[in-house]
């Protein structure tokens, strides 16, 4: 069901699937690291040891990589589908 949906909605324009998700993802990441960077900051806080530090680079180089993926396919898309004609039902006739 996952797959028709895409299929049907973001195969013209899959930078706008992967777009939206990398963003969530890299978003999630950075407010991670600012509260980490904010903890060591303020609060002296040691990161070595903090399993969050890892999670929150993690998230952002995946952000990165997801939008990354959607760009391609964008470029993927423009190249190869130039030829591909929409067609559109101008009248229906009973």
């Amino acid at each position: 069901m996952l797959t028709v949906f895409f299929l049907v909605k973001f195969t013209k324009k899959p930078l706008r699937f992967f777009g939206l998700i990398g963003i969530a993802t890299f978003s999630v990441g950075a407010l991670i690291v600012l509260y980490l960077i904010a903890d060591r900051l303020f609060f002296d806080i040691a990161l070595g040891d903090r399993p969050a530090l890892l999670l929150s680079s993690l998230l952002v180089v995946l952000g990165v990589q997801i939008f990354a993926l959607g760009l391609v396919g964008e470029i993927i898309i423009f190249t190869h589908a130039k030829d591909i004609k929409e067609y559109t039902i101008e009248k229906i006739l009973n």
